[in-house]
């Protein structure tokens, strides 16, 4: 009889002890959440924003402006030309892009015809316009003038200075176009226009001529074509026999 009580105290004893060392999943240590911590070492590290990222994007390039009291075109001064029998072709990356329809034959006539040439901003846009001669005079250049335009990038026929049929020489500064055409060695006429509403005015003459032995010099102001005379000069010569202007009362 002891010994089946001491059996059944053992079995007992061995029964505590597996329900007492059991697993921790229901202890109360166990079911709290398990933090997991990193080392600074093993942080996660931002990556720096790339110099594309960080930098604004690039404005648009302006073609340069120019600086105060600048003269003559600036924009387009790098053209090129190939004069032909047709008339002048405007090139562009060496290809034709336009052909401008003139009488090239005086052109012609010199070795290097596109030298003679004369692109000039003739309307004080900054943009260079181009003048072609169409006859040849030992004293004067006579053609036709095309004018550029900036927002088609190509020239145009330009019937209202053309008509003039003159070289004109621009005067940046007081906003002129100058002809000056000779009659002879002594005589010769300067008319000066101004642009007014697309339409080169004429404002102003100065003329000279021989008159008997003498040279004068007569100034003109024009009013809607009307001419209206304000000095005359008498050239004379100085004592080192250089040629100078003396004022003439007027009637």
């Amino acid at each position: 009889m002891k010994g089946k009580k001491m059996k059944k105290l053992t079995m007992i004893l061995a029964l505590l002890l597996l329900t007492g060392c059991g697993s921790t999943k229901d202890s109360p240590e166990s079911s709290k959440p398990v933090e997991i911590t990193t080392s600074e070492s093993e942080a996660p590290i931002e990556e720096a924003p790339t110099e594309a990222e960080t930098l604004p994007e690039a404005e648009p390039e302006d073609l340069p402006l120019p600086v105060e009291d600048e003269t003559g075109a600036v924009y387009n001064t790098e053209m090129k030309f190939w004069v032909t029998e047709e008339g002048v072709e405007y090139l562009k990356d060496g290809q034709t892009v336009q052909l401008l329809s003139a009488d090239t034959s005086s052109l012609l006539l010199y070795s290097d015809p596109e030298s003679v040439l004369v692109e000039d901003d003739f309307d004080f846009d900054l943009y260079a316009d181009l003048f072609v001669q169409t006859s040849f005079s030992p004293y004067n250049r006579l053609g036709v003038y095309f004018r550029y335009d900036p927002e088609k990038g190509l020239f145009e026929e330009w019937p209202e200075l053309s008509q003039i049929s003159f070289y004109t020489q621009p005067n940046d500064a007081a906003g002129t176009l100058t002809v000056h055409e000779k009659g002879s060695a002594v005589d010769y006429e300067d008319r000066v226009y101004q642009w007014e509403e697309g339409q080169p005015v004429l404002v102003s003459i100065d003329r000279q001529y021989a008159s008997g032995s003498e040279i004068l010099l007569d100034h003109f102001t024009v009013t809607d074509g009307a001419e209206e005379l304000y000095m005359r000069e008498r050239l004379v010569q100085d004592e080192n026999g250089e040629l100078i202007t003396e004022e003439i009362p007027l009637g």
